[in-house]
């Protein structure tokens, strides 16, 4: 598998981990706007359709927007997030299609089923989750620039995963220095330790990741 592809895959991870926090029954089609965006009359929002899009196209629309973000999105029984450039073929995005105009005539909005059916979810994504959703995105991708605005918005950056895994750790694992530094700036624990006990500095040094560690050694850190 390549970089691209192994990032990508990690960015739909990530989609995948969006919840709605109010759901909305609102008709899409009674909407005015294109597939990708429309209006909602009811809620006075723009309603992104992430499903509509690409990967990297919805992860920037997510990012992008600082106020309230309503969106709309089909996910798998699996609880994955479909995307435009799922890596299926012709006759398959065709029969998906039909499948989720089948779904979203049979089913309400945030239905949850067994099986292999398509089903949309609608709704406004609370921002504080968004943000640490593409703040790990950033720093996995080996960029930063977006991170100071981001850590300026969000009090509770330092929630971890399911793993016990921080921004910080996230950054000394894949050697983003620059994301290491601006989180310590921010206030980042470096003594935070996951669920095997590991340090951000632990991490570092267990990934060959030399200029994170000693930048973490700099900064206090310890095993």
């Amino acid at each position: 598998m390549s970089i691209r592809d192994r990032l990508r895959k990690f960015q739909l991870a990530q989609l995948s981990q969006i919840e709605v926090a109010s759901p909305c029954t609102v008709d899409w089609d009674e909407m005015e706007g294109d597939e990708k965006v429309r209006f909602c009359s009811q809620c006075q929002l723009h309603v992104f359709n992430l499903s509509a899009m690409d990967v990297e196209e919805a992860g920037a629309r997510v990012a992008e927007h600082t106020d309230d973000l309503c969106i709309r999105f089909y996910r798998r029984a699996d609880g994955t997030m479909l995307t435009r450039d799922c890596p299926e073929g012709a006759e398959g995005k065709r029969k998906r299609r039909r499948d989720q105009l089948q779904a979203a005539a049979t089913f309400t909005f945030g239905a949850v089923v067994a099986g292999s059916m398509v089903l949309p979810v609608q709704g406004a994504y609370p921002r504080p989750a968004a943000m640490r959703v593409w703040m790990r995105t950033e720093i996995h991708s080996g960029r930063s620039a977006g991170l100071p605005t981001w850590l300026d918005r969000v009090r509770d950056a330092e929630v971890p995963m399911k793993d016990g895994t921080t921004l910080l750790m996230l950054a000394a694992r894949v050697g983003n220095v620059e994301a290491a530094r601006i989180l310590l700036t921010h206030g980042a624990n470096v003594h935070a330790r996951d669920h095997q006990g590991r340090t951000p500095l632990a991490i570092a040094l267990a990934e060959k990741q030399w200029k994170v560690a000693t930048l973490l050694k700099q900064s206090g850190g310890t095993l």
